[in-house]
């Protein structure tokens, strides 16, 4: 998927053009909005034993999808005590994130578009993460961002203020129930899509002959190639692989439980990861003037 300057590099501009007095803080939220789980899911996995792993994956998809980003949209709207025209924005965003995601190319990976009611997985893939649409993404909105920062009256309107009224309120903490319970309830759903291979990854028995895809997986050359991957297992690779120590995404087929031969792979760049962070700084730069004025008002 795009990082997050890339997302906010084409999506200011074509918010500003649909939401005419749109505030780029708004716009940034909206951006961020679908990638909130899978950051919290970065810094989930470590804390967390092996045995849970594949499934805060199929809860973490669950919650990207687009219908649950437009619920936490409209949580978000309702408790930084906001209209419909914020909503709008946010969900406008959140579309457009998506969309953008489904261009790239992204084995074992892809959008849920129609979740709760399908959990097929659609993508494009047009492109790669290291390619130059993604690079002039990135550019543009790391440009914008400074633009955002310097030209702080578009970050001055719309001060936040907390919620007044208990109907919003206690709706808001409806839809945020909704939002972090409900996927809970519906881990069956992408586990027998077998989306991102979590049913072959977690049928060990099965595996041998079944084809595979891994998205993003931490490669070793050493001391014989192997990839960690999402579940925290370490799996032992054949065929022609990188020579050194990066990220990887490969496809293959599995010739023991523990064992891939590998057809593709490709190579990540660690950009994204580094463009994703200064997106996210960015953003909680933007609204940080406005979260300090709504802290001094109460």
């Amino acid at each position: 998927m795009p990082n997050t300057l890339a997302h906010f590099g084409i999506q200011a501009l074509g918010s500003r053009l649909i939401f005419r007095h749109a505030s780029c803080k708004w716009i940034a939220l909206g951006c961020i909005l679908p990638d909130i789980p899978w950051v919290c899911q970065r810094f989930l996995s470590p804390l967390l034993p092996d045995e849970l792993l594949l499934g805060l994956r199929l809860y973490t998809m669950i919650q990207a999808s687009l219908c649950f980003s437009l619920v936490l949209a409209a949580a978000l709207t309702l408790l930084l005590g906001r209209g419909t025209g914020a909503f709008l924005v946010l969900a406008g965003n959140v579309l457009a994130h998506l969309f953008l995601d489904a261009l790239q190319i992204k084995w074992a990976n892809g959008v849920h578009f129609l979740a709760p009611l399908s959990w097929n997985l659609s993508g494009f893939g047009l492109f790669w993460p290291e390619s130059w649409p993604t690079y002039l993404l990135t550019s543009l909105g790391l440009l914008a961002f400074v633009a955002c920062l310097v030209i702080r009256k578009t970050y001055r309107t719309s001060v936040p203020h907390a919620v007044r009224s208990p109907g919003r309120l206690g709706f808001a903490m409806l839809l945020l129930l909704v939002y972090l319970a409900l996927p809970l309830v519906l881990l069956a759903g992408p586990l027998q899509q077998n989306c991102h291979y979590t049913g072959t990854l977690r049928e060990r028995e099965k595996r041998p002959g079944r084809y595979i895809e891994i998205d993003r997986g931490i490669f070793s050359p050493q001391p014989a190639g192997s990839i960690r991957i999402f579940t925290g297992e370490r799996l032992k690779l054949q065929g022609r692989l990188p020579a050194e120590a990066t990220i990887l995404s490969l496809q293959g087929a599995f010739t023991s439980q523990d064992t891939i031969q590998v057809s593709r792979y490709h190579v990540h760049s660690r950009l994204r990861d580094l463009a994703s962070l200064a997106g996210l700084a960015a953003t909680f730069i933007l609204w940080l003037p406005d979260l300090i004025r709504c802290v001094r008002k109460q």
